[in-house]
């Protein structure tokens, strides 16, 4: 009833959350999944029901449902930078580096403002990939790129110790804003 009652598609997703935590003490947790899962069968073009399932797999540590539910939910709405943005944050945090280097190459295709190459970037270099995370700091476009934002992404390849790797990407965003750095 609270699910249904409300209003936003974020509330539904809390409660959604809240009802597993709940049926995970009670023991009900897999009647809750097959109430949902009717939900999805029976709304086909909905992504809400995936996300709240996605939330209700996250409460009870499902990683691979988890990760399906988003997977199907982003089969849906195949252009939602959001939803592919979620998935690879999943991944990462999940520790399936591999996964969420896959999932944000295929959100970089969605996205204008080189955010999502940036986090590709940042993560191939903790993967270690050197090569690749700048082949892909070379190819973007970060003239227009927030100050903190490429400090950012100078820190992680410093931390790495790829001095002049860092020294070349910031030496030509100097160059628009000289008075920031």
């Amino acid at each position: 009833k609270l699910y249904e009652d409300a209003d936003q598609s974020g509330d539904k997703v809390r409660w959604a959350a809240r009802l597993a935590k709940v049926a995970d003490e009670a023991g009900t947790a897999e009647e809750l999944i097959r109430a949902f899962e009717r939900r999805k069968r029976n709304n086909p073009t909905s992504i809400l029901p995936l996300l709240a399932l996605a939330e209700i797999h996250h409460v009870l540590n499902r990683y691979d449902d988890r990760r399906a539910a988003l997977q199907e939910a982003i089969r849906r709405r195949p252009k939602d930078l959001s939803l592919r943005l979620k998935l690879a944050r999943v991944e990462e945090r999940a520790g399936d580096l591999e996964r969420a280097v896959e999932s944000l190459k295929a959100a970089r295709k969605h996205d204008r403002t080189g955010a999502t190459q940036r986090h590709l970037a940042r993560l191939l270099f903790r993967y270690g990939d050197f090569e690749d995370a700048l082949a892909i700091l070379r190819e973007s476009n970060d003239r227009k790129i927030d100050p903190r934002d490429a400090e950012d992404m100078a820190e992680v390849m410093v931390q790495e110790k790829e001095w002049e790797a860092a020294s070349n990407y910031l030496a030509p965003i100097v160059v628009f804003d000289p008075n920031d750095y």
